[in-house]
């Protein structure tokens, strides 16, 4: 069943943690119940949330991160917990086909997980940086098939440049990860937290930091090679905060805290060049606003956070239509505790994924008569 979202229409899941598992009609919002995602971070992270197809990652501070899959059409359930081994809170997580990533910062490490044949998730591998400790090391993950990418905003060695660097690991044929390449950021001025956002899409991957977003490609001798640097002169936010990678396309979010906030999006030419060809707005900014904050990409259509949009939050869903990319809903949540909605997204094909900062819920978000809605207490 084809799965997808209506203009200004879109159902709410709630995602939480236990066995029981309840039933809705699609259009029917269920009760709420609470599950330990956050209890108030400081400094919450944009890259909490992953989808998959029909499985759901979400971080939580707590401890583990809450791994759900949709059973039918109208049933999603926790299936695991994946608790690393340093038994560490959860910073970052992604996930890709059998595989997931969830990374801590304290200690700095982002730890592997893999699918058994039995369905239970077992961690089989822990990735740290080969030139030493980092305190922020797994400020963002990204997974993509037997390819992992952590950022890392402060590994430069003079501490005072603090441009930052992403990790390559890749999956051997023993079934161990190594690291095999080392990103540097190289295209400001010191401090521009480069590292602080990644996106891994194949043989390419998307590093962003406060002023720029950096595209590298995989080299047939393995060598990991910087390729484009994607700026945006007009924007006065922080482009390059959050970034999102699908194929010969780029979003990167320029989150300003003003009406001046915006997305762009950026495609490959037949020549190797990216050109910046779509600038995505909000239609209802409402003042001093986040939009930015959080992106993600898949394909034809592109979701974008506003953790900060008038109090609560909210997310947009954009659609390329004829060469155009245009908004064609908006993603609130229904509860109106909610802090922070936006914070983070995922986008998997026709289904989104948003997580709020400060809140006891994910969302899950799908086409009208589709997939129903469930949430398993």
């Amino acid at each position: 069943m084809r799965c997808g979202l209506s203009a200004r229409s879109a159902f709410l899941f709630f995602l939480a943690c236990a066995t029981t598992v309840v039933h809705g009609q699609a259009g029917v919002e269920l009760t709420e119940l609470p599950v330990p995602y956050y209890s108030g971070s400081a400094n919450p992270n944009n890259t909490s949330v992953s989808l998959w197809g029909n499985r759901a990652l979400v971080r939580s501070d707590t401890g583990p991160a809450y791994l759900f899959e949709r059973q039918t059409a109208d049933t999603w359930i926790k299936v695991d917990e994946l608790v690393p081994s340093s038994l560490a809170g959860c910073y970052s997580v992604s996930l890709s086909c059998d595989r997931a990533l969830v990374s801590t910062l304290l200690p700095e490490a982002a730890y592997l997980f893999e699918r058994q044949s039995n369905g239970a998730w077992v961690e089989v591998a822990t990735l740290t940086a080969n030139d030493g400790p980092d305190a922020t090391f797994g400020r963002a993950v990204s997974l993509s098939g037997g390819r992992a990418l952590v950022g890392s905003v402060d590994s430069n060695p003079d501490p005072a440049i603090g441009l930052g660097s992403a990790y390559v690991f890749e999956r051997q044929s023993s079934g161990d990860w190594i690291e095999v390449g080392k990103l540097p950021g190289t295209t400001g001025p010191g401090n521009d937290f480069f590292g602080r956002s990644v996106s891994l899409s194949c043989n390419r991957a998307l590093v962003g930091d406060n002023n720029a977003a950096s595209v590298f490609e995989r080299q047939s001798g393995g060598a990991w090679v910087e390729v484009a640097t994607l700026v945006e002169v007009s924007s006065l936010g922080a482009f390059g905060f959050s970034v999102s990678l699908s194929g010969d396309r780029a979003l990167v979010g320029a989150p300003d805290n003003n009406p001046t906030s915006a997305a762009y999006v950026f495609e490959r030419q037949p020549l190797g060049a990216w050109d910046e060809v779509a600038k995505l707005v909000a239609t209802n900014v409402a003042g001093f606003d986040l939009f930015g904050w959080s992106v993600s990409l898949s394909g034809g259509r592109a979701l974008v956070g506003d953790p900060d949009y008038i109090g609560p939050g909210i997310a947009y869903m954009f659609e390329r239509q004829l060469g155009a990319w245009v908004e064609v809903a908006t993603l609130m949540a229904s509860d109106v505790n909610t802090s922070g909605f936006g914070n983070s997204v995922s986008l998997s094909g026709a289904r989104a994924l948003v997580g709020p900062g400060f809140s006891e819920y994910a969302y899950l978000f799908a086409r009208s008569g589709c997939c129903g809605r469930v949430y398993a207490p």
